[in-house]
């Protein structure tokens, strides 16, 4: 039997026809980031081992840039808030970036592996925090030189697969990359921050006036991209600023 949720509480049970099971002998379902095989009727993503691998984040954490702190403590600003508030109002991200999904990241950018799309999206979904009212999402966008390198922008990709978001709210093309800068992974944060700095630009800086935006990303490390980007529309005049990665950099 396959369970099929039909609203907040009611599931429907049906029968799969008989060529799933069939297919599933000549082709297994394997797990999207182990490629170990999973149970077809599970119907997961996941293998039981990966999933339970999955550090989730939510409460309690930083209200500014979302960075989660041990189970049982308060939510306060962290930090690097206090010392130096962002432009974005608030930034929040579904999983910590950590063993398999660094590795699914890892391939869905650098190796394209496209299939990995869904299920990224799918964790996407499961981000807990209470939504803003938003008027536009904005994926960040990559340079020209990167986007032809790799064929494809992943946050553009992420954004197309999360529920509930309609496709005319997606502006891709509002914001550009106008400077071609050095991978972030090996710089500190001082230096993350001045290598993005000037690196974007508004195609139509009236078009964000007064605007409500929320910034989508695949990690945030230390937010220096997202916050480059949150001061270039806080400058044009947009109203409240909210980003949502799927991953997220948690020190030890």
């Amino acid at each position: 039997m396959f369970r099929f949720w039909a609203g907040s509480d009611r599931a429907i049970e049906v029968s799969p026809p008989w060529w799933i099971g069939f297919t599933a002998l000549i082709y297994p379902p394997r797990c999207s980031f182990c490629r170990s095989p999973v149970d077809v009727q599970r119907r997961a993503f996941l293998c039981p081992d990966c999933e339970r691998e999955l550090r989730w984040i939510s409460a309690p954490q930083c209200p500014g840039c979302g960075l989660p702190y041990p189970a049982g403590g308060s939510s306060h600003l962290c930090e690097d808030c206090l010392r130096r508030p962002p432009f974005y109002d608030q930034a929040r991200a579904v999983v910590v970036y950590q063993g398999q999904v660094t590795g699914a990241i890892h391939r869905f950018k650098y190796r394209k592996e496209y299939l990995l799309t869904e299920v990224l999206g799918w964790l996407g979904n499961r981000l807990k925090w209470e939504k803003p009212d938003f008027d536009y999402l904005i994926p960040v966008p990559l340079h020209p030189k990167r986007l032809r390198e790799r064929g494809f922008n992943q946050a553009l990709l992420l954004s197309k697969a999360l529920e509930d978001i309609p496709r005319g709210k997606i502006k891709p093309r509002l914001l550009k990359r106008i400077r071609h800068t050095p991978p972030q992974v090996r710089l500190n944060p001082d230096e993350r921050r001045q290598n993005v700095r000037g690196a974007f630009e508004l195609k139509d800086p009236d078009g964000v006036r007064g605007k409500n935006i929320l910034l989508v990303d695949d990690v945030f490390t230390t937010g220096a991209t997202v916050n480059e980007c949150a001061r270039v529309l806080k400058k044009a005049g947009a109203g409240q600023v909210s980003v949502v990665t799927l991953a997220r950099v948690v020190a030890p």
